[in-house]
């Protein structure tokens, strides 16, 4: 910052420096060369320099409280959940025992519409999966999530860990199911949907059906599994897609038309026939990538032609990815 002195020498005309003159030479030395008379109307412009007041850093933002209506809202969101950056776990559970005493599971960051910028992850146990409400910490369990710190860009894909290790043998005759919990928080503020949920599985006891607790699903509506259209119109029904814990991942529907018998999955290739002329079956959104609890439902349309024989067609959807495949009955009725 620069400041400036100004020294008007109004009536200076004997070659002898007025008072505030050498009071200027006393306090500005590199004015002691003036030895000449000043005249009369002379105005001295003297500059000094003055330091910039210190940069004081801002604080960085506080952490959130936990987000009770994570799950009804922005996991329903599917509009966001197809446009946001998002986060999840890819697997979501951790198997520790005495003889595994460490694990780990993948955590993906998808970036998308956002501004370069730092992600922060923190983790701590909860009460439930798919619940907010804290936990005390889990005796003989160290967590961990690796980095914590993420600096991302938009259009990519990171990947963190997290990481337990067991560190007792209180769960050697039992399996206890330990829910923790990972929350994000963007520096710039723009919004993501990165929370999720781990499941550690601590124990040596062999429980059949625990590894299928908060799996996903992909389905129709009861009442889509079979539907009629008049020939030359068009039909829709609902596919819905809820990945579940550790369901983060690409999803890709395939659409073909089959006997009606299925017998098998994956349907094998020679099973599977084109549609017919005047009949084109699409369904949207397809290929995207999905996040563990999100709610992701596609509409499948069936457009007919006034030529579309008349009967009873057998549509296949099967999702790459998820091991499941569905068999829809479109009744085909005349024009």
């Amino acid at each position: 910052m620069i400041s400036s002195i100004r020294l008007s020498l109004i009536k200076a005309t004997t070659g002898i420096l007025p008072p505030v003159c050498i009071v200027a030479l006393l306090v500005f030395p590199f004015l002691a060369g003036c030895t000449q008379p000043v005249p009369a109307q002379t105005v001295i412009e003297v500059t000094q320099l003055s330091p910039s007041p210190p940069v004081i850093p801002s604080a960085p933002a506080p952490w959130s409280a936990l987000d009770a209506d994570l799950l009804s809202r922005d996991l329903n969101d599917t509009a966001s959940l197809l446009t946001l950056s998002i986060g999840g776990f890819e697997g979501g559970r951790a198997w520790v025992s005495s003889n595994y005493p460490s694990s780990v599971v993948n955590y993906s960051l998808i970036t998308r519409n956002i501004t370069p910028t730092a992600v922060e992850f923190r983790v701590f146990p909860v009460k439930s999966a798919r619940s907010s409400i804290p936990h005390d910490p889990y005796e003989g369990l160290e967590v961990t999530f690796v980095p914590e710190k993420i600096v991302v860009e938009p259009g990519r894909s990171y990947t963190a860990q997290f990481r337990v290790n067991l560190t007792s043998d209180r769960y050697d005759e039992t399996l206890n199911l330990l829910p923790y919990y990972i929350q994000a928080k963007v520096e710039n503020g723009n919004r993501i949907i990165a929370d999720d949920w781990v499941i550690v599985y601590a124990g040596g006891a062999f429980v059949p059906g625990v590894s299928g607790f908060y799996r996903g699903y992909t389905f129709l509506d009861d009442e889509d599994h079979e539907i009629s259209v008049r020939a030359g119109e068009t039909g829709t029904v609902t596919y819905l897609h809820q990945p579940g814990i550790g369901g983060t991942g690409f999803v890709r529907y395939n659409l073909s038309l089959v006997s009606g018998t299925l017998n098998m999955m994956p349907m094998p290739p020679e099973e599977k026939r084109p549609f017919p002329q005047g009949m084109q079956v699409s369904i949207s959104p397809n290929n995207y990538t999905a996040r563990s609890f999100g709610n992701y439902p596609s509409i499948m349309l069936v457009k007919t032609e006034t030529g579309l024989p008349p009967g009873d067609y057998h549509v296949l959807i099967e999702a790459d990815g998820q091991g499941t495949n569905t068999l829809c009955l479109v009744h085909v009725v005349p024009a």
